[in-house]
């Protein structure tokens, strides 16, 4: 069925149709142990240069092979095609690089201009350091991983998955057609988590709208529409709940697995979101904006002011009914009468922690505690 994006009230609190699996694991043995394994594979930028080994027999021969150059400094020759190959490059850019830099350049394993980004338009550009006359003389064709060459100044290429990339840039004479001269660099393809605030306004909604679907779409029905790997944010608030409130221990905030599980959730998240919509990732939230507005002004309304609680993003911070009214996330439902789903809910059968006494059927915010 077509997910729904409306805002209307869900009426009742319907248990969800069947046990959580990890759940279900964890109430039976109440033992969770995480294993997070990641592997990155990064190969190194490498610079194949070759040694210029013209050189004539004779003075005469020297003089006329300065005299060519000269008169036509392109050749196909295998001597120029050493001389002008060091002197070819060329960096990567998306839309985001002219007002934020190249993204990455400050780790030690890639270099500035190498990164390119899942499902986004790469704009190649030459960096050379020929001299303009000699580039005017030449064609620049492009290709990725040994594919058709592409001849055109600059390059926009869309790779469709993260991983490593050979691409090529080659420099042919206009006139004679011949190869003068080609560099390969490989370019790193992975997805970059930005402050929300310098999204786009694209990427922004793309990811609001994703996170909506996962919201608002019953696991089966996601599961037919996005793939089996799909799931639901009440399967997230579950497993979240079990682990943060069990009455044994909180597995996921206490001692050094704070970190790790929590980067754990974020990608798992952020790997549904992107069957939802692939160029999504998950954005993050620097509260210290928030922080540094509330001293400079002296209130905390300049916290809940803040465009975060916009509707069209997260809703508002502090409603006066506690439960969020307005925008794409009013009225989100909390899963009730779970006593048969899980072992920790509150007294009221929510999926909240044993020691919230909170009996709204919606997800509430409030800016006060006891009060």
């Amino acid at each position: 069925s077509t997910p729904s994006y409306g805002a209307a009230p869900v009426e009742g609190m319907e248990a969800q149709p069947a046990v959580h699996p990890v759940v279900g694991e964890i109430n039976r043995k109440r033992n969770f142990r995480a294993v997070l394994g990641a592997a990155v594979v990064v190969s190194p930028f490498v610079f194949g240069f070759v040694n210029y080994k013209g050189g004539a027999s004779s003075a005469a021969s020297s003089v006329m092979s300065a005299l060519d150059k000269v008169k036509s400094p392109i050749s196909s020759s295998v001597e120029q095609d050493a001389e002008y190959d060091d002197q070819l490059s060329f960096v990567a850019s998306n839309e985001y690089t002219s007002i934020q830099g190249y993204a990455g350049k400050d780790y030690p394993w890639i270099t500035e201009g190498q990164l390119a980004e899942p499902h986004k338009t790469t704009t190649f550009t030459s960096t050379s350091t020929l001299d303009s006359d000699v580039l005017a003389r030449m064609n620049l064709a492009w290709s990725v991983d040994g594919s058709d060459e592409e001849v055109t100044g600059s390059f926009k290429y869309v790779f469709e998955q993260p991983g490593t990339y050979n691409v090529k840039m080659s420099a042919y004479d206009k006139g004679s057609g011949d190869l003068v001269a080609s560099t390969t660099k490989e370019i790193i393809s992975k997805y970059v988590r930005r402050e929300i605030r310098t999204l786009t306004d694209d990427d922004r909604e793309a990811f609001f709208s994703a996170a909506e679907v996962m919201y608002k779409t019953e696991l089966g029905d996601g599961k037919k529409t996005y793939g089996d790997n799909f799931l639901d944010v009440q399967w997230f608030a579950q497993l979240h709940n079990t682990l943060a409130g069990s009455r044994e221990c909180d597995h996921l905030h206490d001692g050094l697995g704070f970190l790790p599980q929590h980067a754990a959730f974020t990608l798992m998240f952020e790997k549904v979101l992107q069957l939802v919509n692939p160029v999504v990732t998950v954005p993050y939230w620097d509260y210290t904006i928030e922080a540094h507005a509330v001293l400079t002004e002296g209130s905390i309304h300049a916290w809940r002011e803040s465009i975060v609680w916009s509707d069209d993003w997260f809703g508002e911070a502090s409603p006066e009914d506690k439960v969020v009214t307005r925008g794409r996330f009013a009225h989100t439902p909390v899963v009730g009468n779970a006593w048969d789903l899980t072992d920790t809910t509150n007294a009221y059968g929510f999926v909240r922690a044993p020691w919230n006494m909170n009996k709204e059927k919606f997800v509430t915010r409030h800016n006060y505690t006891y009060g």
